[in-house]
């Protein structure tokens, strides 16, 4: 945007002319600003403007507002290599985009902060106490939208979007006492990850499911079959509640429920299958089948196994495409590792449900300034365009938000299973409870204790439901 400075000088001049002059003035920076909007669809360093980006509109500054309106945004690491952008560091794309948006709306400037994954949660928490939180933020919002909106500071932002035309469960994730916070963008789902490769060079390849779709019982048979020579059929972890998410995915398709529906209160107790798991995971720990000691085992100490060549299954996050070929480009990976997605295992008969490990999206915090809440307004609609969403999602290998913002993966495999779990629903894992924060960690010190031999399956499954219950209790009477 051209940047127009008019010194008047009124040294001898009358009042009524003075103003006149003024009026001229301002009528010429105003003409100037207004060329300044004309897209060329190049972005301030001259370089091509997002693919789908939105059209410039006919009227670049928020109704009735002649100031300049700066909106802060926030975002954590979220994508990278996004089409039509140069986007190798993350933060690249969304400054561009910002870049675009700022030439079609020259009264309104965004200035952008990237915060790290393990910072974010942390940054935003201070802002929030010292009221001086962004106006916007684009986060994994999955477990920490109820925090915020606990916070009384979080605007209902129904008015922005049509939520009729994204994906139920998502739009349903940021939905909460019917007022919706945020825009979901993308959904980054567990699946489970074969290595082929082990497959092949053990002579069994004919064991992995050409139909993408195991019970427990076929599962627990193949990978006794795949272990053995330094090889594990897969890995359990219990160290920390990081990863919990992927183990709640095997109560959930065992049958049993952690939460119920209206995650307000944990019923574990109440479904025998959640014992019935934790005596099958141990007994595939005995049997050779899963890799010894989990209850000292994070999961990015599965992952580790996995990228090594020494696990045959891994659930994970549909982004393991891009983790996999990135590391194999730079080095990090040197085992030979062929993935190979299929729908979580699940017992028969069982509902099959997806977990969620980084559910991404974008939320407004209040604004008291009706023009600068139209601004933000226009802001997230420009981020959140299904040709924007699309770009996005594509880049990470998630399931998009947007009924319209379908994609082909460029990996062959990921093109496959993301057709198979479209139209899987996701479980309730709880994150809608004002408890969920510490209801989280109470988990695993009773999982430890069940894979240590402390405590039976049965009794773990009910100190942990009676612990947890007393929690979200308490934090709802306060």
């Amino acid at each position: 945007m051209l940047h127009a400075t008019i010194d008047i000088f009124t040294g001898g001049i009358d009042l009524k002319k003075r103003m006149m002059i003024a009026a001229t003035a301002l009528t010429l920076v105003a003409s100037i600003a207004a060329g300044c909007g004309s897209g060329t669809g190049k972005d301030s360093a001259g370089t091509a403007s997002p693919a789908g980006s939105p059209k410039a509109s006919s009227s670049a500054k928020p109704s009735g507002a002649d100031k300049q309106i700066t909106i802060e945004f926030w975002g954590g690491p979220q994508v990278l290599n996004v089409e039509g952008i140069k986007s190798t560091e993350y933060g690249d794309y969304e400054k561009a985009m910002i870049a675009s948006f700022e030439e079609k709306n020259p009264g309104i400037k965004v200035k952008y902060k990237l915060i790290g994954a393990a910072e974010i949660e942390q940054a935003i928490t201070v802002a929030l106490t010292g009221n001086n939180q962004p106006d916007v933020i684009l986060d994994a919002l999955g477990k920490r939208l109820i925090k915020y909106v606990n916070s009384g500071k979080v605007e209902d932002i129904s008015d922005f979007y049509d939520p009729s035309k994204f994906n139920k469960s998502m739009i349903d994730a940021v939905t909460i006492n019917g007022k919706i916070y945020g825009v979901p963008l993308w959904d980054h789902p567990e699946i489970v990850f074969l290595n082929k490769t082990i497959f092949k060079n053990k002579g069994l390849e004919n064991l992995i499911p050409a139909s993408r779709d195991w019970t427990i019982d076929q599962m627990r048979d193949v990978l006794k079959q795949v272990s053995g020579g330094g090889v594990y059929g897969t890995a359990f972890y219990a160290l920390n509640e990081q990863g919990d998410e992927m183990m709640q995915q095997r109560f959930y398709n065992m049958g049993g429920k952690m939460w119920n529906d209206e995650q307000t209160e944990i019923v574990m107790d109440k479904y025998p299958e959640a014992a019935e798991w934790i005596q099958t995971m141990i007994d595939m720990m005995k049997e050779g089948s899963a890799a010894p000691g989990a209850a000292t085992t994070q999961a990015v100490d599965a992952l580790e196994m996995f990228k090594q060549g020494k696990l045959a299954m891994l659930p994970w996050g549909t982004g393991m495409y891009g983790a996999i070929a990135a590391g194999k480009k730079d080095g990090s990976i040197k085992a030979d590792i062929e993935l190979y997605g299929i729908k979580p295992p699940h017992k028969a008969g069982a509902e099959l449900r997806l977990t969620n490990v980084g559910a991404a999206g974008i939320s407004v915090f209040k604004q008291t300034d009706k023009d600068k809440r139209e601004a933000v307004k226009k802001f997230v609609q420009f981020m959140t365009t299904p040709a924007s969403i699309k770009a996005m999602a594509k880049a990470g290998g998630y399931l998009p938000a947007h009924n319209e913002a379908a994609y082909e993966p460029d990996d062959a495999d990921l093109r496959v299973i993301m057709k198979e779990i479209a139209n899987i629903p996701m479980a309730s894992l709880g994150y809608k409870s004002k408890a969920y924060a510490g209801v989280r960690p109470l988990w695993f010190p009773e999982l430890q204790a069940a894979f240590a031999g402390g405590k039976t399956p049965k009794q773990a499954v009910a100190d942990f439901t009676q612990k947890a219950n007393n929690m979200i209790a308490q934090v709802n009477k306060n």
